[in-house]
Formats: structure tokens, C-alpha cells, sequence
């Protein structure tokens, strides 16, 4: 596909677009269940943080070709959906490598632990540098492995054929938080559009 291609990094403090106003520095993170199909958006607001959690539908995503993201909701109906529990997502995962509801400004929220949870960033034994998802959000399409210094590669797979490791809860000390994050910002890469741009 030849056009954006929406990353966990693309999705992070990003201009947003709602119905009625933009929204700078508003991050995006898809929640997905085992066989990487998305089922939920984690929405984070700057200046107020508030989190809000909202059901995926065909409808709810455009991307333009250059990188514009638009969300088919208003602010006001995005408020509707700030009351979460942790039924909805107990068997979902999210990747944030930067573990932003790690921040104590987060913590009012009754079941934001369980959401922490669902953070896979940690979980894998193969080096995952970078996730990709479908133009609409409705899956994680691809995940990007890292083989050595400027080494890497794409791989297509469903979350349940990665290899986990083991020995993890779906927890994290802050250390490894910390080696993640050295990682993902420090370390030019690839965008993951390049591949289909050498095809021109």
C-alpha cells in the first residue's frame, strides 16, 4: 500500500481531528485482542488527561493520504465514553513503549491499573521495534523486528503466533520500562512506508 501508515509512534501526541475542532498532542492507542483485530481506541486528551475508552467501528477512523487523522466523533460525545470498568478490555492488549498510564497523573482512575496491564510493549521475545496498523485501525497488521544495529524486518502475524516471554506478568519494573524507552526514541529507523516507496 502506497500512502501513511499509521504506527503506535504516529498515533502518539498527534493533531487529532473531531467533527468540530482539532486537538493537538491527542494520542491513539488501539486496543486488540489475540488475533490482533482492534476492538476498542484508548484516547488520551493533553492539558485535562483524561482517558476515555471507545468501541472501534468502520466508521469511526479516516486517514488521509499524507498522515491527517480524523475521528468521526464531536468532543462532547467523546465525553460520554470517560467511565470505563475493567470488564471491557481484560482480554486486550494495547503497545505503548513510552507507558504514558504509568504517569501519576492518571491514577483517579478506579480500574486504570487493569488497563496498565494491558500493555504489551514487554511481552515479546523477539525484538519489536514498532507496531503497524490498518489504515481504518481495525487490526495490527505488522510488526517490525529488529534483528541488530540497522537490521530490521517486517513480519505479519497474528498476536498469538508472536513468542512471549516467559516468566511475565503483565506487569513491569521500572528498569525495563526504562531500556524499552531508551530504545524507541534514541534509534533512527525505517519508516514502515518505505518498503512499498523503493517499489515506485
Amino acid at each position: 500500500m502506497i500512502g501513511f501508515v499509521p504506527t503506535a509512534k504516529t498515533l502518539h501526541r498527534q493533531k487529532i481531528w473531531f467533527r468540530d475542532e482539532p486537538v493537538e498532542r491527542t494520542s491513539i492507542m488501539p486496543l486488540f485482542d489475540q488475533d490482533s483485530q482492534v476492538k476498542q481506541l484508548i484516547i488520551i486528551l493533553p492539558e485535562i488527561d483524561d482517558i476515555y475508552i471507545v468501541p472501534w467501528n468502520p466508521r469511526l477512523v479516516k486517514l488521509g493520504f499524507l498522515g491527517s487523522k480524523q475521528l468521526q466523533l464531536d468532543l462532547a460525545e467523546l465525553k460520554s465514553y470517560s467511565r470505563f470498568n475493567s470488564s471491557s478490555f481484560s482480554c486486550l492488549y494495547h503497545y505503548d513503549p513510552w507507558w504514558v498510564l504509568e504517569r501519576r497523573r492518571f491514577w483517579r482512575y478506579r480500574d486504570l491499573e487493569q488497563l496498565r496491564l494491558t500493555n504489551c510493549a514487554n511481552k515479546f521475545e523477539e525484538g519489536v521495534m514498532a507496531v503497524c496498523f490498518s489504515r481504518d485501525l481495525s487490526e495490527l497488521s505488522k510488526f517490525m523486528i529488529e534483528h541488530g544495529a540497522l537490521n530490521f524486518s517486517y513480519r505479519s502475524a497474528k498476536l498469538k503466533e508472536m513468542t512471549w516471554r516467559s516468566g511475565l506478568s503483565r506487569s513491569k519494573s521500572g528498569s525495563n520500562r526504562r531500556r524499552i524507552n531508551d530504545r524507541i526514541t534514541s534509534q533512527w529507523y525505517l519508516d514502515p512506508d518505505w518498503n512499498d516507496w523503493v517499489k515506485l
